[in-house]
């Protein structure tokens, strides 16, 4: 499994094929997408990264933001154990 943290903590917690292959968080789905492919006929595509940087909170949607427990992390069923 990989855990994904964001501002100490874990914002996303799921099996590693289930996480790389369709992450939930938007943190993890901008961290997925910066990752550069050492392919040239494959560039990067900056368009895709956030300027406002993807752990500003404001972006995530409400169902990511539950900061009535900052210290709880609420459990999303991925599948997959």
């Amino acid at each position: 499994r990989i855990a994904v943290m964001c501002g100490g903590r874990i914002v996303e917690l799921a099996p590693r094929e289930i996480l790389l292959r369709k992450p939930v968080h938007p943190y993890t789905r901008s961290l997925l997408a910066a990752v550069p492919f050492p392919d040239l006929d494959r560039p990067m595509d900056f368009k895709t990264l956030k300027l406002d940087g993807a752990s500003d909170t404001s972006t995530w949607g409400p169902q990511f933001r539950d900061e009535s427990d900052k210290d709880m992390l609420s459990p999303l069923d991925l599948g997959g154990g």
